[in-house]
């Protein structure tokens, strides 16, 4: 089987990372080939890669399988298949995103108004859409016939942290028991929820991997400030591999008010961290009671419950984490399913 692979650049973003997982723990017989569109090349992909521009003439006919990511690969494939019957039947996505939410807080108003009407008429030209769990499949009705559900995995990193970054989190766990996220923040990230916590936990810092919206940090840091909290906050910036700073975490927050995929949060689990986080569709989808701390967004209350109770079973949620990660959130489960996917569309296609 022979399968192509279209993403908009080789940056370090997560449906990059996602694409990349699938890739390295399909059966040897697979051949797989990723395209791309920006030059962008962060993540190094154990296959051949091309880049090519979006107007380009590219030879799919010998490829079985078509998988685009995000929105101009999902063009792109919509457009050539009004022209090159040879892909018919083909194509399939991965919705990364909720479109309606993620681009609003991303993007503004205008933009969210505009562009998923774009992308969901993209989406009815390709055969079969996976979506990363039951709840954003509810919201996709429209495309509800060839819509699959496919949790994400996430491999994780062991690599060594930055020398500087590694004294700083050395010397906060001496004192303090880490409470850590990483992310792109953003208003929708809500971490002005874990600052307000800090208030109550003496013992705790909290810190931030990745870098954020300006006039966000400000925020951020003047409500640690006016809270007297700033000494336990800390911004340490993006990093390539995030996810290899949760070895230093005692505790993963996920405080999102909206999310489309838990990735960093499988990621902690991978690392075996007791998770707090949120209580949204997205994640019940994916975790009860027993597997993590929810809390009630913006409930100051709820999210000093929550935290106390992993405080509290803190070997419990230890345990919990790994054995979710290893038995249903691990990159071979996850790559395993879409194989499972690409097999039945070739089969289909060929009988």
């Amino acid at each position: 089987m022979k399968i192509a692979f279209i993403l908009p650049s080789l940056a370090n973003q997560a449906p990059v990372l996602v694409c990349k997982d699938i890739i390295d723990y399909l059966p040897n017989v697979v051949e797989c080939k990723v395209f791309y569109f920006d030059s962008i090349e962060e993540v190094k992909f154990n296959c051949e890669i091309e880049r090519i521009g979006f107007f380009d003439k590219i030879d799919f006919g010998k490829y079985d399988i078509i998988h685009s990511h995000m929105l101009r690969p999902d063009l792109f494939l919509a457009i050539n298949s009004l022209t090159n019957l040879s892909i018919k039947k083909k194509l399939i996505t991965t919705i990364h995103t909720d479109i309606f939410k993620d681009l609003a807080y991303a993007y503004g108003y205008l933009y969210s108004k505009i562009v998923p009407n774009l992308w969901l008429q993209a989406w009815k030209r390709l055969n079969k859409c996976v979506v990363l769990s039951q709840s954003i499949k509810d919201k996709y009705q429209v495309i509800d016939s060839k819509t699959v559900v496919i949790k994400n995995g996430k491999s994780i990193s062991h690599d060594l942290v930055d020398e500087e970054d590694k004294l700083l989190l050395n010397q906060l766990k001496n004192n303090y028991k880490i409470i850590g996220t990483v992310c792109f923040y953003d208003d929708r990230k809500a971490l002005h929820q874990v600052i307000q916590g800090l208030v109550h936990f003496k013992d705790l810092v909290f810190v931030v991997v990745g870098s954020g919206k300006d006039d966000v940090h400000r925020k951020l840091v003047k409500l640690a400030k006016d809270l007297n909290v700033l000494d336990r906050v800390f911004f340490l910036g993006s990093k390539i591999k995030g996810d290899r700073y949760m070895e230093y975490f005692d505790f993963y927050v996920m405080s999102s008010t909206s999310e489309s995929a838990p990735l960093a949060l499988i990621e902690a689990m991978g690392h075996g961290k007791p998770v707090i986080c949120s209580d949204l569709n997205v994640f019940r989808d994916n975790f009860n009671d027993d597997d993590v701390c929810y809390f009630e967004l913006e409930n100051i209350n709820s999210f000093k419950d929550a935290l106390g109770k992993a405080i509290n079973n803190y070997d419990l949620y230890t345990e919990k984490s790994k054995f979710l990660y290893s038995s249903k959130y691990s990159p071979k489960k996850m790559s395993e399913s879409y194989y499972k996917l690409y097999e039945s569309m070739y089969n289909e296609n060929n009988n």
